[in-house]
């Protein structure tokens, strides 16, 4: 679903902002491996990353 906000953990993260610093391998392994481009979005208000924080990891 194109609105599931996916929280990831802080090493997840971390991970993530690493492999974007290649743009254009971040799409290509991105597209690959999930047939879409996953966004990434740091200025999400704390208390919806919270809520969907748990979301995530209650799946």
């Amino acid at each position: 679903n194109k609105d599931t906000i996916i929280v990831p953990t802080f090493d997840v993260d971390m991970i993530w902002h690493t492999h974007m610093r290649y743009p254009m391998n971040y799409l290509e392994f991105s597209t690959v491996l999930c047939e879409l481009l996953f966004d990434h979005h740091d200025s999400i208000v704390s208390t919806i990353l919270t809520d969907a924080y748990r979301d995530t990891a209650e799946r």
